[in-house]
């Protein structure tokens, strides 16, 4: 079965590859090489649009280079057209801080916003302490941010493109092993072959590790343009029936206790599910179809021939309910509630 050692501590992290890095700094040195070249006022916003925007993952550096230059281009309007009605120092002080304090305030929640108020303040100050025109410098601001957009956009899909579609089949098996080998220490305490307590916190740690990394890699594959629908809902499907089978488990690891020790029962649906999704994580890294059989009719065939597990199932159900705290209208803390999330 499995081994009695424990796993290695999980780390949801994982590092910056040394390309990326490279690809970053290569893509700075452009931008800032155009700063110094032309020397004309705001032509910093160039390394300033390249930085923000250029991201580890393609995708990302899409979505971030879609959300500077939609939020530049509408905030800068915006600020233009308020300076037509602020004339005065004091009210284009005002529509300043108004900007600034809201692109603060949006930050936390979301940058395209913060940027378009960013851009709505940033044209009336530039006005003030430089004495240009107000559309000159929105269409230097708009003009500058497409350029730091296009550099990173130039560093993120053809220096180094690292598209995480390509990670996501070993994401899904590394999260299919080690859910599959939580559900064997799970499932060994009612068939009386209970593991430590240590090694089954480590692989309930190693199992949500692996499954959160999953999910945050399929938000980053949902953001890369090229990918398919089918493969996306497939995959999709795979994310969520892996987190709710986590919150399976380990709602069985709680009421595990009130289970019949040692019953048939357990012992063959410890076998049946480990035989299940053993083959799961191989056939994928391989590239093939997994092992086939019928899932429902070994089950039935399995309950059948223990013949007494209606009557188990009764008396089980009443230990549990005799186990379980008062009803008090919400779901402990620390629990997770019908939709996975966890309460408290």
């Amino acid at each position: 079965m499995l081994s009695t050692s424990p796993p290695a501590r999980p780390s949801q992290c994982r590092p910056l590859r040394s390309p990326r890095r490279g690809t970053f700094g290569l893509v700075l040195a452009v931008a800032v090489a155009i700063d110094k070249f032309l020397s004309t006022p705001f032509v910093y916003w160039v390394p300033l649009t390249a930085t923000v925007v250029l991201k580890p993952y393609a995708g990302s550096t899409l979505i971030r280079a879609g959300q500077r230059l939609a939020s530049t281009v509408t905030g800068v309007a915006v600020g233009v057209l308020a300076l037509e009605f602020a004339r005065a120092p004091l009210a284009r002080v005002a529509v300043t801080a108004a900007g600034f304090f809201a692109a603060i305030a949006a930050l936390p929640l979301n940058y395209a916003l913060a940027i378009f108020f960013l851009s709505i303040g940033v044209v009336p100050m530039e006005a003030m302490l430089g004495g240009e025109v107000s559309w000159q410098i929105g269409l230097l601001r708009v003009a500058y941010t497409v350029a730091g957009g296009v550099l990173a956009l130039a560093g993120g899909f053809l220096l180094w493109p690292s598209f995480e579609r390509q990670s996501l089949p070993a994401a899904i098996a590394a999260s299919l092993g080690s859910m599959a080998r939580y559900a064997d220490r799970v499932l060994a305490a009612p068939a009386a072959d209970a593991a430590p307590a240590a090694l089954l916190e480590a692989e309930h740690g190693r199992a949500g590790v692996d499954t959160t990394n999953l999910q945050a890699t399929f938000q980053r594959v949902v953001a890369e343009p090229g990918e398919s629908r089918e493969r996306l809902e497939a995959s999709l499907l795979a994310v969520v029936t892996l987190q709710r089978m986590l919150v399976s488990l380990n709602a069985l690891r709680t009421f595990a206790p009130a289970a019949e020790p040692g019953a048939p029962e357990w012992a063959g649906f410890q076998a049946f599910l480990h035989r299940g999704l053993a083959d799961l994580p191989g056939a994928i890294e391989a590239r093939r179809a997994p092992v086939v059989f019928d899932a429902v009719g070994e089950a039935r065939a399995a309950l059948a021939a223990t013949g007494s597990w209606p009557a188990r199932w009764s008396a089980w159900r009443g230990r549990s309910r005799d186990c379980a705290p008062p009803s008090t209208g919400s779901p402990p803390a620390g629990t997770h509630d019908s939709s996975g999330t966890l309460v408290g």
